[in-house]
């Protein structure tokens, strides 16, 4: 329930930033991972509720659930097209190009940053004594997810959402 009550109580200065892209940015220096701040930025376009956008990504952080994967700023990306291009209606047709977009989402991503893994993005294991605490001190999330976050963002808009 925590998470949700942070939602509840920030929401009101979020809702004046029109732009998806600063939306995203503004959750993410609120302290929500790359896939919240995401998904959480195109909520109003997809018809869902921020709380629930912002708890569906809750586990894909860092290159989910910390292990440093794919980048959250893109697994975020790829709910948002699967929310905008998912039709249970024609499975087939809208899972096709579902994966259409999300193969131009990754292409692009991998093109500009040269992976779409966060290890391979950071440079600096996690899970090794003192990983984390040097990624907070080299301010990598600051720095670089935000530029991820943007990105998929930008992407994003790029396919007309």
């Amino acid at each position: 329930m925590g998470i949700l009550k942070k939602v509840q109580d920030s929401g009101q200065n979020r809702m004046n930033i029109k732009d998806p892209c600063d939306r995203a940015i503004d959750l993410h220096k609120q302290g929500f991972n790359s896939a919240q701040s995401v998904l959480g930025a195109f909520h109003e376009k997809l018809g869902i509720d921020e709380k629930t956008a912002i708890a569906l990504a809750a586990g894909f952080g860092a290159g989910i659930g910390t292990m440093q994967k794919t980048c959250g700023a893109l697994t975020g990306a790829l709910m948002v097209l699967g929310c905008r291009y998912y039709d249970s209606d024609s499975v087939f047709e809208s899972k096709q190009l579902l994966f259409e977009e999300t193969q131009k989402i990754l292409l692009a991503f991998n093109e500009k940053f040269g992976s779409t893994e966060c290890f391979s993005l950071l440079k600096i294991d996690f899970h090794k004594p003192g990983g984390l605490q040097k990624v907070r001190e080299k301010r990598l999330f600051e720095t670089h997810c935000q530029a991820y976050i943007r990105e998929s963002c930008r992407l994003l808009k790029e396919a007309g959402l």
